[in-house]
Order: structure tokens, then sequence, then C-alpha cells
């Protein structure tokens, strides 16, 4: 047997066994954080929208990506006779894939922005502007990669792009995105996120969300109860409540909004809402009625 042989067999093997383990564990994968994402606690959360539209275009990468290369080792590749699937098969494997890049690169900003101490940089780090985003990614990937859908044409029956032209702007269009833009991107993103004078954990940034949104702001008040209830009693105190609604006010609204609040009069007046002393402790819907009947809080809520 030639060298050329075994090593054509062992290449086989690699994708039969290989790919078929890569495959089947990205695909469990992307499904398992496709199930996590979608939950509608974490729907309110900008960055996991994020995630959750990177989830999808994984799992149509591998589906599109990998299930025709396992068929071409018992069979003949589809795109080797067929124009519409090796222009369809090579357009979405290439856009798939890009898409879940820009998601991530998203996702990145969406954190710097959230730890940011401006305020209009802050904005940017909202439900509503994710999935304002989405769409528009989508389409910008499609359209960027349109010559592939033109050009990628059949020549001695292989599927490829042979069109001069269209094969240098794919080489540089290719390498400068994967290889440099979005790389730099992420970088840094992380380190204006690092560099941050302050520090801020997950329970501030739920809090900001919940008085960033008008529309629905119960899940993100049920997690920031979680969250606060650190002793496991379902149960927090008036000096966890003041605590937490100065930082979550602090990243959710404008200097001078802030300004203007005072985290212990929130505090107080949730209290006085159900007239609880407070030494006592207040439950989950004590804090999420209180949260949303404060006055002072009740334009950002959107409630009366």
């Amino acid at each position: 047997m030639s060298l050329v042989v075994t090593l054509t067999n062992i290449y086989y093997e690699i994708i039969r066994y290989g790919m078929t383990f890569i495959f089947t564990c990205g695909v469990i994968g992307s499904i398992l954080n496709i199930i996590l994402f979608s939950r509608r606690k974490l729907r309110q959360i900008s960055c996991c929208t994020y995630f959750l539209a990177a989830s999808f275009n994984s799992l149509i990468s591998l589906l599109f990506g990998l299930i025709p290369t396992f068929y071409l080792l018992n069979n003949v590749y589809p795109g080797s006779y067929s124009l519409i699937f090796c222009k369809v098969q090579g357009y979405i494997t290439h856009t798939s894939p890009q898409m879940m890049r820009v998601y991530l690169v998203l996702a990145c900003f969406d954190r710097y922005a959230l730890s940011s101490s401006n305020a209009n940089i802050r904005k940017f780090s909202r439900v509503i502007v994710a999935r304002r985003s989405i769409p528009i990614v989508i389409i910008s990937c499609y359209l960027i990669a349109i010559h592939l859908i033109i050009y990628l044409d059949i020549v001695n029956n292989a599927c490829g792009l042979f069109n001069s032209s269209a094969l240098i702007y794919d080489i540089i269009y290719t390498i400068a995105t994967i290889s440099f833009i979005m790389p730099l991107l992420i970088n840094v993103f992380a380190v204006f996120d690092t560099n941050h004078d302050g520090t801020i954990d997950f329970s501030e940034f739920v809090l900001a969300e919940a008085i960033g949104n008008k529309k629905d702001p119960d899940s993100a008040l049920e997690l920031s109860f979680a969250l606060l209830d650190t002793s496991g009693d379902a149960l927090v105190s008036y000096d966890e409540i003041a605590d937490f609604m100065e930082k979550g006010i602090k990243l959710g609204l404008t200097k001078e909004e802030a300004a203007a609040i005072d985290p212990k009069e929130i505090a107080t007046e949730i209290y006085a809402t159900f007239g609880i002393d407070k030494a006592q402790k207040l439950n989950k819907q004590q804090f999420i009625d209180g949260c949303k009947k404060n006055s002072l809080l009740a334009e950002v809520f959107g409630s009366s």
C-alpha cells in the first residue's frame, strides 16, 4: 500500500471518528446553550441575547458544515454536481460562523458598555439594543458574503471560487475579519472593561437591567431578589435593599438621575408600603411590588 493511500485512509478515519465526536459535542452544547439562554429570565439580559443568537449560528454551522462532510465518506459530494447545493452550502457555512463571531464581539462590547462610567455608553447595554442589533448583523453578513452566491461554481467536479477577483476579495475579507478585526475588538473591549475604575458583579448589573427595563422589570427583579437572598431564607433586609439599590441606580441611570435618588429613601418607602418595621425582612413578592410601587422609581419602572 502506497504512502498516499495510507495517508488518505488515515484522513478519512480522522473525519469518521474524530469529527463525529466534535460534531456530537458541538450539537449537544449548542442545543443546551439555546435551551439555557431561552429562559425567560435570561432573555431579559442583553449579553445573553447575543449568546442565544450565537448558539443558533453555531448549530447551523455544524449541521450545514459537517453533515455533508460525513456524507462524502461513502458517497459522492452533492456539491460536485449540484450547483444549487454548492452555492447554498458554501454560503451558509461561511456566513453562520461569521455571524457567531460578530455576536461574541457584540457581547464583549455589551459588557464594556455596562461597566462604563459614561451614561450614554451604558445605554447600549440594553436588551432592546441587542434585539435590534441581531437582524442588522444577519443582513450585513449575508450582503457582505453575497459574492459566494454569485461566483461559487463547479469546475471539474469541484465546488469553489474560480473567479480571480472574487477569490482575492474573499481571501482578504476572511483574513481581515477573522484574524485581525474581531480578535482585536474583543481584546480592546476586554482591556477597557478591566481598566474601569470600579468593579461590577453580576447582582449589580442585574439590577441595572431591571432599572433600565420599563416594559417588564419583573424577571430582572426576581433575579435581583435571588441574588440578594444570600442566606437562603427567601427574605431580604433593609440594609441589603438600600446597598443593592445604590449600586444598581449608579449603573442604570445617568449621574444626574442617580444624584436625585436616595437609595435609603427607596428602601424606607418600600417598607412603609407594607407597614413593616425596618428590623424585619421582606419576602420576594413584597420586594418586587415595593420596587414597582415606589414613588422614586415609578417613572423608571413605568408604574404608578
